[in-house]
């Protein structure tokens, strides 16, 4: 008998594919977080997140990203917001949040940590659009 988690795991791939079948001509980068739901990165910031550096990405150059993106500013903000933490860039819990997010979408792993945030214009660009 197949185990459902497996069959689970191929309808989601299924769909993975479907998605980018349908999507791939539009100028979106679209991505799968880690939680099964996608994410369309307009194509000029995926490429920005692409270089943001040698992996991991240094803090100076997310804040870069961050800054030239209000895309990602909006997303990041949106999302950490929706889920009940208070948008202040000297909370480490927004910061949790917000590092999470963004180690989901960025291609290579996050050279810092939340507590590396705190208090950075990235985090308070990030609150405002929130």
């Amino acid at each position: 008998m197949p185990d459902e988690s497996d069959s689970c795991s191929r309808a989601a791939q299924a769909a993975i594919e479907v998605v980018r079948e349908e999507c791939g001509g539009m100028d979106v980068e679209i991505r799968e977080m880690d939680d099964n739901t996608f994410i369309e990165i307009p194509t000029e910031d995926a490429q920005m997140m692409a270089s943001a550096g040698n992996s991991p990405v240094p803090l100076s150059n997310y804040e870069d990203v961050i800054d030239q993106s209000s895309f990602l500013r909006d997303w990041l903000g949106g999302r950490a917001s929706s889920g009940g933490v208070d948008p202040d860039p000297m909370d480490e819990r927004f910061a949790s949040v917000v590092h999470n997010l963004s180690g989901a979408i960025f291609d290579d792993p996050l050279g810092f940590d939340p507590e590396d945030l705190l208090g950075t214009d990235a985090l308070e660009a990030v609150s405002r659009a929130a």
